[in-house]
C-alpha cells in the first residue's frame, strides 16, 4: 500500500506491535487509541471520498446518457419520421403524376376510338388511317388498331394483328389488357 492510507496502516501495526512489547501501559494506551481514533476518522473520510467520487463519476455517465436520450433521440426519432413522410409524399405525388398522366392517354385514346366508332359504318375503314396517322402513331410508338364490324376486321397499320375478341368481350368498354397488350375497346352500341 502507497501512500497516506499504506502509512497509516503502518503506523497502526506499529502501535499495536509497541503496545503488545511493551504492556498495557495507561499513558500509551491512550496516546494508541486516540492516534487510532484519529486515524480512523481519517480514513472514513478518505473512503467516503473515494466513493463519492466514483459515485459522482457513476451519476455523471448517468446523467449524460440520459442527456442524449432526452435530447439526441427524439431529434434522430424525429429526423427518420420526417424522411419517411418526405419519402411517402413524393412516391404519392409520383403516383398522382402517373396516374394523371396515363388517364390523360387513356382519354386521348378513347376519343380517338370513340370518334371512329360514330363514324359512318362505310367510312369507318377509310377513314381510321387518317385519324391515326401521323399524330398517335408518332405520339404512341407500336400502335396498332383493329377495327372490327360484324365478322370484318380491319387493321391499322396494315398487317398488324390483335389478339382475338374474347367471348363476353361485347359490353367492354375503356382500355383492356389481353394477351399481354393494351386494348381499347368500344361497346357495340357506342359506335353507331
Amino acid at each position: 500500500m502507497d501512500g497516506p492510507r499504506g502509512g497509516c496502516v503502518r503506523s497502526h501495526f506499529f502501535g499495536w506491535l509497541l503496545l503488545a512489547v511493551t504492556g498495557q501501559l495507561p499513558f500509551l494506551r491512550a496516546v494508541f487509541l486516540l492516534g487510532s481514533l484519529v486515524t480512523g476518522a481519517w480514513l472514513l473520510l478518505r473512503i467516503l471520498r473515494w466513493v463519492a467520487e466514483q459515485a459522482v463519476w457513476r451519476l455523471r455517465h448517468r446523467l449524460i446518457l440520459t442527456y442524449l436520450f432526452i435530447s439526441v433521440a427524439p431529434i434522430v426519432l424525429l429526423a427518420s419520421v420526417g424522411l419517411v413522410a418526405g419519402y411517402s409524399l413524393l412516391l404519392q405525388v409520383a403516383m398522382s403524376g402517373v396516374t394523371r398522366e396515363l388517364e390523360h392517354h387513356e382519354a386521348e385514346l378513347y376519343s380517338v376510338a370513340e370518334a371512329i366508332g360514330k363514324l359512318d359504318p362505310a367510312s369507318r375503314a377509310r377513314e381510321m388511317p387518317r385519324l391515326l396517322y401521323p399524330y398517335f402513331t408518332n405520339r404512341y410508338a407500336g400502335l396498332t388498331a383493329m377495327l372490327r364490324e360484324n365478322s370484318r376486321e380491319t387493321p391499322f397499320p396494315a398487317g398488324a394483328m390483335a389478339p382475338p375478341h374474347g367471348a363476353g368481350d361485347a359490353d367492354v368498354n375503356g382500355i383492356v389488357h389481353r394477351d399481354g397488350k393494351f386494348l381499347v375497346e368500344l361497346p357495340q352500341d357506342r359506335r353507331r
